[in-house]
């Protein structure tokens, strides 16, 4: 018969036993899995997205990378952007110690190119047609800007099909003349994450995928843009290094041709880039 004392013990060693189970099991528990997917209605999901905070006039610097062989062009370069939306923007790129190498300026009724090495000025005088021409009539002026800045586009588009995925929700969106977009949204931080672009012909005529966002003056940005034209074999990789949400507008968004410039037709000279679209 065990006494009083041998009882204790016993009962000191029982409950020993048990806090060192349970200290084991708290070495080897598994962390907590990742919360699911919020439960969103499409359509709140994608007015969210368009309502999410942008600044309207922001200034960006970024890496540049460029693969274009139909143009015999492979390079790395650096270079700024500012936009003031919907449809103004002034993107330069610089090379390294010589400086701007190249200006695409839109005032949101014309765009105009300047390639400072050819001396090549390249004017377009209607912006929307401009973009139509590049993007088979799939993408206008205000949706490059939103494609830069990383807000859903094609805002004016009708919804045409949703799928829900384990990550994202897909949106189909119909366009002018046949022409149709699919965008990916981030459920949780209503942003985007994809963009393709078809036109009448059913063939991708733009491309764009985002890296992650972060957060800079009270919104979400891209840190890593890339922008793929299929049909001019055109690629563009954007990684920014830097955001800043601007009070006002700086008086950046005109570009007259250089005296002594050659001057072209922008739409023309996409056409001889592209080939047919």
């Amino acid at each position: 018969m065990v006494g009083e004392s041998g009882q204790a013990g016993a009962r000191r060693l029982s409950r020993a036993l048990l806090l060192g189970a349970l200290a084991l099991g708290a070495g080897c528990r598994r962390a907590p899995p990742a919360p699911p997917l919020p439960e969103v209605e499409p359509a709140a999901l994608a007015a969210a997205a368009w309502g999410r905070f942008v600044p309207e006039v922001q200034r960006a610097s970024f890496g540049l990378a460029i693969e274009a062989p139909r143009l015999g062009l492979s390079t790395r370069a650096s270079g700024a952007l500012v936009v003031d939306r919907p449809d103004r923007f002034r993107l330069e790129v610089y090379a390294p110690i010589v400086g701007p190498r190249l200006y695409v300026v839109s005032d949101g009724r014309a765009v105009n190119l300047y390639a400072v090495a050819q001396k090549t000025w390249m004017g377009g005088p209607d912006a929307e047609a401009v973009l139509r021409e590049a993007t088979g009539g799939a993408a206008g002026l205000e949706d490059l800007v939103d494609l830069l800045t990383g807000r859903m586009p094609f805002e004016d588009a009708e919804v045409v099909a949703v799928e829900a995925g384990e990550e994202a929700v897909r949106y189909t969106f119909e366009g002018p003349e046949g022409t149709r977009a699919v965008v990916a949204l981030d459920a949780r931080q209503s942003t985007t994450r994809s963009v393709e672009a078809f036109d009448g012909a059913g063939r991708c005529v733009l491309r764009a995928s985002y890296g992650a966002y972060r957060r800079k003056d009270r919104a979400l940005v891209p840190e890593e843009v890339a922008i793929a034209l299929p049909t001019a074999e055109l690629e563009v990789a954007l990684s920014f290094r830097s955001w800043e949400a601007l009070d006002e507008a700086p008086d950046a968004f005109s570009l007259p041709a250089p005296e002594g410039a050659e001057v072209r037709d922008l739409v023309e000279s996409i056409r001889g880039w592209s080939g047919p679209l």
